[in-house]
C-alpha cells in the first residue's frame, strides 16, 4: 500500500491491529516491539478505558520531530523520513462510511461532538531506528476517588477540519540523539508548567541545546549522552522559570513535595537509579530484602499526579502529620514505559550490592520489563528538579518547619488543659496554590459564614500562595495562608482563619496570651509570626 496516495485508513481497535499498524509504518520489527515496555502499556490502557476504533492518519508533520529532524536529522547520509503517521484512538465505534459522511457535512450517524467525547487521544509514530513514539496525548484514566491528575491541559487535534480534544499532558519517548530520558521529561514538564506560567515549550533538540551550552570544549551537546541535574536546570532558567531542587531520599519528603507543588499544577522531574531485582523465592514474604539486586542505571521521568488513599492511616511524618503521607502511588510520564505510568509505594527495599556496606534503600515499583517479565525492576528516589515561576520565592521547606513548630506549640498547650477546642492531634494540608483558585475553593465550599467568605475574597493578596489547613478526624478546625512570593525574613504569614465553633480557638489564644508571657518564650520562632501576624491575638 502506497501511504503518500492515501490521507488514512479505519480499522476497529485490537492488540493485534495495534501492533501491526506501529510495525508496517516504522523501522521496528515485531519481536523488539513486544520486548518492550510501551506496548504493554498501551494493551492494558486500551483495555481499560474500553477503546474501540483506530484511525490512521498518514502524512502527519508533527512540529517537535521536525524541529528535531531539521536540526539533526537531515543532515544524515541516510535519508530519515520527515513526516510522521498519527494514530487516532476512539472509545465509540466509528465506520469508514459513518467518517465519510462526517466529513462531507453529513452528521446523522456521527456528529463533531460524538467524535470528540469518543476521543481517547492520539499517538503520533516516528520513523526512526527504535525510538518511535513520538508526540503523544492520551486521555488520563478516571479519577475514581483516588487519582489525581492535577497537571493537565487541553490538547488539540484536527482531523481534516475536524477538531477534537482530550485532557491530557503531552508525553514522548527518549531519542538517544537529540533527546535522552531527561529531555524528554523536561518536555513535558515545560508542557506542564506552560498552562500555569505561559513559558514557551522548546523541542526536545532545542532543550538539549540550551541545556548543554555551558559544555566543556571536549563535549558534544548532539548527540547527547543525557543531562546532569545542572544541564536540566540551565534548560529551566531558559523559558524564564526558576528551578528548585529537592533531595528526597525519604519517601515522606517525596510524598510531601509532589503533594505541595501539584496542587498549583507545577509538575516536577524525579530523578531515580534503577535496580534490577532477584528475590529469593526461599523466603516468599513481604518487604523482605532480596538477596541480590544490580544497578541498571540512573533515570529522569515527569512526574504528573498521584493516588491516594483516603482511608488509610495517617502517620507522623517529617515531624508532623500530613495528609500527603497517605499518598501510595505515583504517575510518571515515563519515556520507557508511557503516559500516565504508576509507580507505588510498597514499603519494599533492597541492598545496593554496589556499595560495601550494603546500604538498605527504600523503593518504588516500576511498570520496566526485566527479561520479558514486569516488576522486577525497582527505583529508588533520588532529587526532584521543579520548575517555578521566578516571583514563588518561599520553599516548602520553610512553611514546614513553621507548621512544625506551631503543631508542637498548640499540642503542649492541648495536653496542658489550656485548649478546649482542639481536643486531638492535627492532620495538615499543605500545598501551593494561585489566590484567584483559592478564592474560589471557599466559595465552592462554603463552609464559612458568607460575610466572612467576602471579606476574605475581596482582601487584596498575592498571586501565589501557601495553604496550610489544620483538619480533625476530617473537619477543619483552622487555615492558614502564607505569602509564597515575599522573602522568608519578611512577614509571610497573611492570615489565620478559625474554623471552630464560635471562633473559640482564637478567643482562648487571646486569654493564654494576655495571662502568660509567650510572646518572650516565642518570639524568635515561627510560632509567635503565625500567632501575632496571623490570628492577629490580642485585638
Amino acid at each position: 500500500m502506497d501511504k503518500d496516495s492515501i490521507s488514512y485508513k479505519i480499522t476497529p481497535y485490537s492488540l493485534p491491529s495495534l501492533k501491526q499498524i506501529i510495525v508496517d509504518n516504522t523501522s521496528i520489527t515485531v519481536e523488539l516491539l513486544e520486548n518492550r515496555s510501551h506496548i504493554d502499556y498501551l494493551d492494558g490502557y486500551c483495555d481499560y478505558l474500553k477503546a474501540k476504533t483506530i484511525l490512521v492518519e498518514y502524512n502527519y508533520i508533527d512540529r517537535d520531530y521536525l524541529e528535531d529532524y531539521s536540526g539533526y536529522y537531515v543532515r544524515c547520509f541516510h535519508g530519515y523520513e520527515r513526516k510522521c503517521v498519527r494514530i487516532h484512538l476512539f472509545n465509540i465505534n466509528v465506520t469508514e462510511e459513518i467518517f465519510l459522511e462526517l466529513l462531507s457535512g453529513n452528521t446523522k450517524n456521527l456528529t463533531e461532538k460524538q467524535l470528540d467525547k469518543g476521543y481517547l487521544g492520539f499517538i503520533v509514530l516516528k520513523n526512526l531506528p527504535q525510538t518511535i513514539f513520538g508526540r503523544t496525548c492520551l486521555k488520563t484514566y478516571p479519577a475514581e476517588g483516588y487519582r489525581h491528575y492535577p497537571i493537565i491541559k487541553t490538547c488539540k487535534a484536527n482531523i481534516f477540519g475536524i477538531e477534537l480534544t482530550v485532557q491530557s499532558l503531552p508525553f514522548q519517548e527518549q531519542d538517544n540523539v537529540v533527546a535522552a530520558c531527561a529531555t524528554s521529561a523536561l518536555w513535558s514538564v515545560l508542557h506542564g508548567t506552560s498552562t500555569e506560567f505561559n513559558n514557551e515549550v522548546p523541542s526536545p533538540y532545542e532543550i538539549t541545546k540550551a541545556a548543554t551550552t555551558n559544555l566543556p570544549i571536549e563535549s558534544r551537546s548532539i548527540p547527547s549522552d543525557g543531562l546532569t541535574y545542572p544541564m536540566m536546570a540551565e534548560a529551566i532558567r531558559k523559558v524564564s522559570l526558576e528551578p528548585i531542587i529537592i533531595n528526597v531520599e525519604k519517601h515522606d519528603l517525596l510524598k510531601a513535595v509532589i503533594y505541595a507543588y501539584s496542587h498549583a499544577s507545577i509538575p516536577m522531574i524525579l530523578g531515580v537509579s534503577l535496580y534490577d531485582v532477584m528475590t529469593d523465592k526461599k523466603l516468599g514474604k513481604k518487604n523482605v530484602i532480596p538477596f541480590f539486586s544490580e544497578h541498571r542505571g540512573e533515570h529522569a521521568i515527569a512526574v504528573t499526579g498521584y493516588g491516594i488513599d483516603e482511608n488509610s492511616s495517617c502517620n507522623v511524618n517529617l515531624g508532623i502529620k500530613l495528609r500527603s503521607s497517605r499518598i501510595n502511588k505515583i504517575y510518571v510520564h515515563d519515556d520507557q514505559v508511557g503516559p500516565y505510568a504508576k509507580m507505588e509505594f510498597k514499603g519494599e527495599k533492597i541492598k545496593d550490592h554496589t556499595n560495601i556496606s550494603g546500604i538498605i534503600l527504600d523503593t518504588l515499583t516500576t511498570s520496566w520489563l526485566r527479561e520479558g517479565k514486569r516488576g522486577f525492576t525497582k527505583a529508588v528516589s533520588d532529587h526532584v528538579l521543579i520548575p517555578i515561576y521566578h516571583k514563588i520565592r518561599i520553599p516548602y521547606k520553610t512553611i514546614l518547619i513553621a507548621l512544625i513548630y506551631f503543631d508542637k506549640f498548640i499540642n503542649e498547650l492541648r495536653l496542658l488543659g489550656a485548649l478546649s477546642s482542639i481536643n486531638d492531634d492535627f492532620e495538615w494540608d499543605i500545598y501551593l496554590t494561585s489566590i484567584n483558585k483559592y478564592k474560589k475553593l471557599l466559595r465552592e465550599d462554603n463552609v464559612l459564614k458568607e460575610d466572612e467568605i467576602v471579606k476574605i475574597v475581596l482582601e487584596p493578596m498575592p498571586r501565589y500562595i501557601w495553604v496550610a489547613a489544620a483538619y480533625i478526624k476530617n473537619k477543619k478546625k483552622m487555615e492558614f495562608l502564607f505569602d509564597a512570593t515575599d522573602i522568608e525574613q519578611g512577614a509571610i504569614i497573611l492570615k489565620a482563619i478559625d474554623f471552630t465553633k464560635d471562633k473559640k480557638l482564637k478567643k482562648e489564644l487571646n486569654e493564654l496570651i494576655i495571662k502568660y508571657p509567650l510572646e518572650s518564650c516565642y518570639k524568635n520562632r515561627s510560632t509567635w509570626r503565625i500567632l501575632n501576624e496571623g490570628f492577629k491575638v490580642g485585638e
